[in-house]
């Protein structure tokens, strides 16, 4: 039984995770998350594929981030995802992520650039490292590769939290103009 239940509770962690790549923390200041997304129209969409490894198990994890509202002061995305450990696909429960135009200043180092292959191409990336993503998990930490021409800019990101590693890379895109 307890076999059966741990899948269940490293998805739920898994997709905890990919929320928090999609939220931010102390003093205010125009927030890069926010502006990635509200360039873009309501509908615009980017799709993840990627890879899960916790508590011994791996899978594969497929997320649709749409940016489901805008406004000025902030936006909503929805995130849906589907997740395949120990020969059983499951969807999570849909996560919805308010993304607000100013964020408390977060613990963000720039690593340097690199171009990724992703979607079938190959895109100039920033690649930025953010700590401190999860009050209850202080060592978790976010590694991106960003490009601004992608809704909300991560074309791959990796997230680490313990012996919790997700990687996830861009599949493809809808960037409807506004």
């Amino acid at each position: 039984m307890l076999r059966s239940r741990l899948p269940l509770r490293v998805s739920l962690v898994v997709v905890a995770l990919l929320s928090v790549a999609a939220s931010a923390r102390a003093e205010e200041v125009d927030n890069p998350r926010y502006a990635r997304w509200a360039k873009f129209a309501v509908g615009s969409s980017a799709t993840y594929t990627g890879e899960v490894a916790a508590a011994g198990f791996k899978g594969t994890v497929e997320s649709v981030y749409k940016l489901a509202e805008k406004t000025d002061d902030h936006v909503v995305i929805e995130i849906t995802s589907t997740m395949t450990m120990a020969g059983s696909t499951q969807a999570m429960p849909v996560q919805k992520v308010t993304i607000k135009s100013k964020a408390e200043k977060a613990d963000v180092k720039e690593l340097g650039k690199e171009d990724i292959e992703a979607a079938g191409k190959k895109y100039a990336c920033t690649i930025y490292e953010l700590g401190g993503i999860m009050p209850q998990a202080k060592d978790a930490k976010l590694k991106a590769w960003v490009n601004d021409d992608i809704p909300g800019g991560i074309v791959k990101m990796e997230i680490k939290n313990g012996d919790t590693v997700v990687t996830s890379t861009l599949k493809s895109f809808t960037a409807k103009s506004t």
